[in-house]
């Protein structure tokens, strides 16, 4: 199935397009900066597979996630790879980051954890999770990348089980000389 992304879904002609697309057969995400759950409940009801994401699309950060996000979801792993990177490195490199926009966690184990203190490690360590699990199917196979995106991830606090797994795994594969 392909998947369209209309944004200014929640009303008149972004609405009108994404219901002509469902009903065309595409799956849809529906983004807005207003609620969007009404829009995408309709289009449900109506058979269409959609999801609603609200931000605004004039925060590049937000772009970014909303990238690395839809890409995992429907398929491109290679692209959400990338803008997962990117985000990634945008964040430890002090890039912009306005935590009065809009933005999407992009893993979704996210959505359920409150941020601590910074903000940014959050994002970071939410980006940095994602990227390790659809950059291959095991750490074992992805090298020392992994190890440091790993300990990073642990070292912001915000490690999973899956991913302390994982960090073990890498060590016994490529062990810190003595």
């Amino acid at each position: 199935m392909k998947t369209a992304l209309v944004t200014g879904a929640a009303q008149g002609v972004g609405f009108a397009a994404a219901a002509l697309l469902g009903r065309l057969g595409y799956g849809v995400v529906l983004l807005d900066v207003k609620p969007i759950d009404a829009r995408v409940r309709q289009l449900q009801d109506a058979g269409t597979q959609a999801v609603g994401v609200v931000g605004d699309v004039a925060a590049e950060p937000f772009v970014r996630e909303l990238a690395g996000r839809v890409a995992r979801d429907y398929g491109a792993r290679s692209i959400a790879a990338g803008a997962l990177g990117q985000l990634s490195e945008m964040l430890a490199e002090n890039g912009p980051f306005d935590p009065g926009e809009p933005f999407l966690a992009p893993g979704k184990r996210f959505d359920t954890i409150a941020p601590r203190a910074d903000l940014k490690d959050w994002l970071r360590a939410s980006a940095l999770e994602e990227l390790e699990r659809i950059s291959s199917f095991s750490s074992f196979f992805t090298g020392e990348t992994s190890l440091k995106r790993l300990e990073t991830i642990t070292s912001l606090g915000y490690g999973s089980e899956e991913m302390s797994r994982r960090l073990q795994l890498v060590r016994i594969r490529f062990p810190k000389p003595a």
